[in-house]
């Protein structure tokens, strides 16, 4: 959704008032490409994984899943005082955040350090 629909993801950062207007464009415009990079990076890390490569690479980038979860739980806990009915944004969505929203991104940003944790034994 961020990498396809870039207007309407800028226009939920805005909604969400949590980023300075002028740092809103940046996001939008980054953090698809950084979602992009770091799931062909895990897809790529994984299947090296099945043939016994794991490699520092693949705990980095498992460390970089984990930040970029944790730190949109941290960012949807700050929208939901800030701008409670705005649309989360989630998968296309329209409906708003919730503390679902939030503990799934920690959920999912401690698999991810769990990952990169195991994959270095």
């Amino acid at each position: 959704m961020h990498l396809a629909g870039r207007p309407r993801f800028h226009a939920v950062l805005v909604a969400h008032q949590v980023l300075p207007y002028r740092l809103t464009g940046t996001v939008a415009a980054l953090f698809p490409v950084v979602e992009l990079v770091l799931g062909v990076l895990s897809s790529v890390l994984a299947v090296a994984a099945g043939a016994d490569r794991w490699g520092p690479a693949y705990t980095v980038t498992a460390a970089a899943v984990a930040t970029v979860y944790l730190a949109l739980a941290g960012y949807v806990a700050r929208q939901l005082r800030t701008a409670p009915d705005a649309p989360c944004g989630c998968f296309a969505g329209r409906r708003p955040s919730t503390a679902r929203t939030v503990l799934r991104a920690l959920a999912l940003g401690l698999l991810a350090g769990l990952a990169g944790v195991l994959g270095q034994q």
